[in-house]
């Protein structure tokens, strides 16, 4: 088995030929990083060490993600414009779900969120207790009369 080796300077590649049962394999060895961190690069990661590498690939797809993302944004951003010089502003203050909205109590686990749409305190949950909008009596005969249809008996031919 024959070796050869030839060695340039220490930026140049390092050439080694190896003849293997009459096949000669040429490959080309590696050469110093550019970003000077001392470490060998290699052809197949552009002439990076493999740390230098692994950290320009990291922010290339951090970029990437960040272009993702913003060009995912663009379209909500231009409805939202659109939507805001549609009419007018209505500046409705988000109102916290865990407070109750009579009382101002804070509410925890226990909070009861009305039919009317706000959440109120065991004091203030029913009708009474708040300005409830909402029509318990017409909604509970409309729920009746889908659950119990009417039943009529088909009239009886007299003799």
């Amino acid at each position: 088995m024959a070796f050869d080796e030839t060695v340039m300077s220490g930026l140049a590649p390092l050439k080694l030929t190896t003849d293997t049962g009459g096949e000669e394999q040429t490959r080309e060895e590696t050469s110093l990083c550019p970003n000077a961190c001392g470490f060998f690069g290699s052809t197949a990661t552009g002439n990076l060490c493999s740390k230098c590498y692994s950290s320009c690939k990291q922010r290339r797809d951090a970029v990437a993600f960040d272009e993702a993302v913003m060009s995912g944004l663009a379209p909500l951003k231009l409805r939202k414009a659109q939507l805001d010089t549609g009419g007018e502003e209505e500046t409705t203050p988000e109102e916290t779900k865990n407070r109750c909205m009579e009382c101002r109590k804070k509410l925890g686990l226990l909070g009861f969120t009305c039919r009317c749409g706000g959440t109120y305190c065991g004091r203030h949950r029913h009708d009474g207790g708040h300005e409830c909008w909402f029509d318990y009596k017409a909604a509970g005969r409309k729920q009746i009369a889908c659950q119990n249809p009417l039943v009529v008996a088909p009239k009886v031919a007299r003799i």
